[in-house]
């Protein structure tokens, strides 16, 4: 899938040490509550990286297009998000 994903991106993809995101992103949460510093690079870092072959970037280029539209029309009626200092211990008022 890294390789579509690539492809139809037109970017590069990396691979990671550990494929389970979700344990990966627990010990960041965890590391959070217990007040350590940790970045996501020294839990699971980045062991391959592949670029997209460029025959499958133009394969998937006109269907990158027509994606690229729609996605654009979905996010164009999507209000504005509300910018605030996040806070991951403390109910908010608007909870």
């Amino acid at each position: 899938w890294r390789g579509v994903l690539a492809a139809a991106s037109g970017l590069p993809v990396v691979r990671r040490a550990v494929d389970d995101a979700a344990s990966v992103g627990a010990r960041l949460v965890v590391a959070a509550a217990l007040g350590e510093r940790l970045d996501a690079d020294a839990v699971n870092p980045v062991v391959e990286r592949e670029p997209p072959d460029a025959s499958l970037v133009e394969t998937y280029r006109p269907v990158r297009v027509v994606s690229d539209a729609a996605a654009t029309a979905v996010l164009g009626i999507a209000p504005e998000p509300e910018l605030r200092e996040p806070s991951l211990w403390a109910p908010t008022n608007d909870s």
